[in-house]
């Protein structure tokens, strides 16, 4: 299949694809690749990018989890496996775009993964607008926060302002853990990686980098996740 979808703020295009063994539907926004989902019913709900593991290492591994803030939906693909491996957890979903929540529920089986894991409503909650003014007005507390507010391959300045890590950190549990997703080259961080790790060293008492271990010694720019644990006072 393939359509195209001229929105406001990009063209949105969907469209099939084989990639080795596997059937796979694409999310592109702009001129980037926002999402992917495999086709196969068996496989609808789980985790395509190595980026999306980390997150999920994140989440299982930090103690007492219950509430999970996502910042960014596109696709909604790590929701639907959150649904799907976490009955006792709950997620707010920010995303900036009402019309890609709306193309992940016809084209990337949201609906199915709501239909089948939260039929009640109550652990999937999608608030769309800007996920930056969000931070400001909420008071609500998260175990855990994840960041992938990207457009295409677009980034958001606000991602990188120290005001924003400030808030971010503001709304995190004492025990909290914020994870976002940055670029790096081969081992190393790009800058703007870097960047982000340094300014989580001044909003966390523990930061550290988690790249996949499949293309380590790639010099191709590929995603990677730098952590923050445990706000500081």
């Amino acid at each position: 299949m393939y359509e195209i979808f001229n929105y406001k703020f990009a063209p949105v295009e969907v469209f099939d694809r084989r990639v080795g063994e596997a059937n796979i539907r694409i999310m592109g926004v702009g001129d980037g690749h926002q999402s992917a989902t495999f086709t196969a019913p068996e496989k609808r709900f789980d985790m395509m990018f190595a980026y999306m593991f980390s997150f999920d290492d994140v989440v299982k591994n930090t103690e007492d989890c219950k509430n999970v803030l996502l910042m960014g939906g596109g696709g909604f693909s790590y929701p639907k496996y959150f649904l799907s491996a976490y009955p006792d957890k709950k997620m707010d979903v920010l995303e900036l775009y009402k019309e890609l929540y709306d193309l992940s529920i016809k084209y990337f089986y949201l609906d199915e993964a709501i239909q089948k894991f939260d039929p009640a409503g109550e652990r999937l909650n999608v608030v769309f607008g800007d996920a930056y003014k969000y931070l400001k007005k909420t008071d609500k507390k998260y175990d855990v926060i994840l960041n992938d507010t990207y457009n295409g391959d677009k980034v958001p300045r606000a991602m990188y302002a120290h005001r924003t890590i400030k808030d971010i950190a503001a709304r995190l549990t004492p025990n909290g853990v914020y994870a976002v997703n940055v670029f790096c080259m081969g081992n190393d961080l790009t800058k703007r990686g870097a960047a982000m790790k340094n300014a989580l060293d001044r909003y966390f008492c523990e930061t550290e980098v988690i790249m996949d271990k499949i293309n380590e010694v790639s010099k191709v720019v590929r995603n990677c996740v730098v952590v923050g644990k445990r706000p500081r006072e």
